[in-house]
C-alpha cells in the first residue's frame, strides 16, 4: 500500500484472524467450501 501512495498513517493492520474468530468473519480455511464470504470496496479519492 505504501509503494501505492498510501499515507503510513491511513493504513491499519488489525491483526485478527479469520480462523479464530468465527464469531465475527467468515472463513474457509476453518469452515471449508461451505463458510460464508466477505467482500470489500476499497476507493482512493486522488
Amino acid at each position: 500500500l505504501e509503494q501505492a501512495g498510501v499515507p503510513r498513517s491511513t493504513i491499519h493492520v488489525s491483526g485478527l484472524c479469520t480462523r479464530t474468530h468465527p464469531d465475527i468473519f467468515h472463513s474457509y480455511r476453518a469452515a471449508g467450501p461451505d463458510a460464508g464470504r466477505m467482500a470489500a470496496v476499497i476507493r482512493a479519492n486522488r
